[in-house]
């Protein structure tokens, strides 16, 4: 699809690995490292903004789902994935600025307290990486949100009520667009929160 549209893999912004998985944190990590590797293989560096996740598939039969960003031409940006402690996507971008637009890798920070704790912690990563790509929360146009149920007690509030809280804190009241989705478990032992999104800087 790549050549067919003009492109190669020095192109590709971002790329999104779902992958069928309804098991323990542990067996999704590993599961993931084996598809990483694959892909490591595969796509030249710099490679781009990677997220990855488990999730229980719809069609019957589907193990592995994959889609991407690609742009053609532009002056490139790669924001590795190193500057930040404990990336799940080492030798991947954590963003790639292609002039006006930044793809932005699968986010997240380990921290105590629960799902709330790691959506600020991981939403304080975010702002970060922007402001490493020359940008701010309010370039945002996208962001996909990705949680796991936190086991906080039938009276806690719903997950969707907590992280659009928090997401108000970062993003403001006029934010971009965003999609939330629960998995049953993502790679990392005991992360219940990830992040990626899409921003486009504005002219000066």
């Amino acid at each position: 699809m790549l050549r067919d549209g003009g492109g190669d893999w020095t192109d590709l912004a971002a790329l999104k690995i779902c992958f069928r998985h309804s098991g323990s944190a542990g067996d999704s990590s590993a599961l993931k490292a084996k598809i990483l590797e694959v892909v490591r293989n595969t796509i030249p560096e710099p490679r781009p903004a990677l997220t990855a996740f488990g999730i229980d598939l719809v069609y019957e039969g589907l193990l592995l789902e994959i889609d991407g960003y690609a742009v053609l031409g532009g002056e490139k940006k790669i924001i590795p994935a190193e500057m930040e402690a404990g990336s799940v996507s080492a030798d991947f971008a954590q963003a790639w600025k292609t002039d006006a637009e930044i793809y932005i890798g699968g986010v997240f920070a380990r921290s105590e307290g629960g799902l709330q704790a790691q959506a600020d912690a991981s939403l304080q990563k975010l702002v970060r990486i922007l402001a490493a790509a020359d940008a701010d929360h309010r370039d945002l146009v996208k962001v996909t949100v990705f949680f796991v149920a936190d086991r906080h007690g039938p009276d806690g509030p719903p997950e969707r009520l907590i992280l659009a809280d928090v997401l108000g804190k970062y993003l403001g009241a006029s934010g971009p667009v965003v999609t939330m989705v629960q998995v049953p478990v993502l790679p990392q032992d005991g992360q219940l929160f990830q992040v990626d999104g899409i921003a486009v800087t504005r002219k000066s």
